[in-house]
């Protein structure tokens, strides 16, 4: 393309007015012409050439980048054997001032969008179809332990999840910026290594050729809602666990009654040397064995009330400390240590006798070959932080009874189980 002398008012078009001419003399216009526009700019040219006037309308792409409208004049001169073109655009004040006023518009305008995205306080991000993180907003940083943004920008996200949903997440990536658009649930361990639990809503996002090249997305961190769907979830089980329960307690205990009045009367109707009154005993021992464990599922059950009263820690685990002895048996240390300080609670003290000796009974069961059973004692003092990251209790002070043995643990199956009422290992 020919080079072109120019002049004051096409400088002003194409942004060079405080910069001279020198920048552009002697160079080429057609950078200048948007790429669809380019054959009207041949035929200008063209039209110059025949010496004749022509008048066009174009837009110009000025040395800023920002498009402008301008209707053109063209005249050819022969001055000295060589051809002059000389170029009038009609540029006016007004037309300056429509584009300096869309210029501020369109800052302003981004300004406020920036402002709503860096606010915004959830996950907004963008990822390319690799995993590849483009950009993300304060919120997102804050949701994967980010100091600062070049921490991950440039980098793959994929990482951050974890393997057991890794694959759908990919899946869910390349999906949405091949076209579609929807939402994954997902569980990712930040830089800090905190575990979270998140949700996704994406949709493709378009380039300035209305290409899809990535996803844009926002994420909210939902660890706590379901945390609380499953506290809700296990309350259900639990109740309708505790009903079938009770309604079973109560038929069992009637049986029970019926055996341990016959068993009694016939102990007292037997002669002491009796060879069978022995029999009758172990009977009558099995009974109230049963009937203690009735009292416990009733407990459970909410139909029967625990006999709470103000009770002394210590003087519980004192008098229960003979009979964990001899369960836990002579190839298991006992060791009490118990707070010098009083911690007098509201409880009822056989159920926490019962529970010492179940736990005593697992400690031996994972101790075969010997071990250290140790009961603790403290208060603690829990505070609204406390209560409010678990989504229970009441900010005050406690008592603590720590139970630890130096057996085999448990797997994370079964400390998932582990408060259920009727869960257990042995067989």
């Amino acid at each position: 393309m020919y080079a072109v002398t120019l002049i004051a008012s096409l400088l002003t078009l194409i942004g060079a007015a405080f910069m001279g001419a020198a920048i552009l003399q002697g160079r080429k216009i057609k950078g200048r012409v948007p790429p669809e526009l380019k054959s009207r700019w041949r035929m200008m040219i063209a039209l110059m050439f025949f010496f004749l006037i022509a008048y066009f309308f174009l837009i110009v792409i000025r040395l800023d980048r920002l498009p402008l409208p301008a209707p053109l004049i063209t005249a050819p001169v022969l001055l000295g054997g060589a051809i002059f073109v000389f170029v009038v655009a009609n540029i006016t004040r007004d037309t300056i001032n429509r584009m300096k006023s869309a210029e501020e518009q369109l800052e302003t305008s981004e300004r406020y969008l920036r402002s709503i995205i860096e606010t915004e306080p959830e996950c907004v991000k963008l990822l390319s179809q690799d995993g590849t993180l483009l950009a993300m907003n304060p919120a997102g940083l804050e949701m994967i332990e980010a100091n600062a943004a070049d921490m991950v920008i440039g980098k793959s996200v994929y990482s951050l999840v974890t393997p057991e949903y890794r694959d759908s997440f990919k899946e869910f990536v390349e999906g949405v910026c091949g076209g579609s658009k929807g939402s994954c649930e997902f569980e990712i361990v930040g830089l800090k290594g905190t575990r979270s639990r998140l949700e996704s809503y994406a949709v493709p996002f378009y380039d300035e050729k209305n290409r899809k090249f990535a996803m844009l997305a926002v994420t909210r961190d939902v660890t706590q809602s379901r945390k609380l769907e499953e506290q809700l979830s296990q309350a259900a089980k639990m109740e309708a666990i505790g009903t079938l329960t009770g309604g079973i307690a109560h038929d069992f205990n009637n049986l029970l009654t019926v055996i341990m009045g016959y068993g009694e009367i016939l102990e007292d109707e037997m002669d002491p040397s009796d060879r069978l009154r022995s029999y009758v005993e172990q009977i009558l021992a099995a009974s109230r064995k049963g009937s203690r464990l009735i009292d416990s599922l009733l407990a459970f059950s909410r139909k029967q009330a625990i006999h709470a009263r103000a009770v002394e820690v210590t003087d519980i685990i004192q008098s229960a400390e003979q009979l964990l002895t001899r369960l836990i048996g002579r190839d298991v240390e006992l060791k009490m240590r118990l707070a010098d300080e009083t911690l007098t609670i509201l409880a009822d003290p056989a159920q926490i006798e019962r529970v010492l000796i179940n736990l005593a009974s697992n400690a031996r069961d994972a101790m075969p070959d010997g071990g250290v059973l140790t009961i603790t004692t403290k208060r603690v003092e829990l505070d609204d932080d406390f209560t409010s990251a678990r989504g229970y209790g009441k900010a005050g002070d406690y008592a603590v009874i720590t139970v630890a043995d130096t057996g085999t643990g448990m797997d994370e199956g079964t400390r998932d189980r582990l408060f259920e009422p009727f869960f257990t290992t042995k067989g």
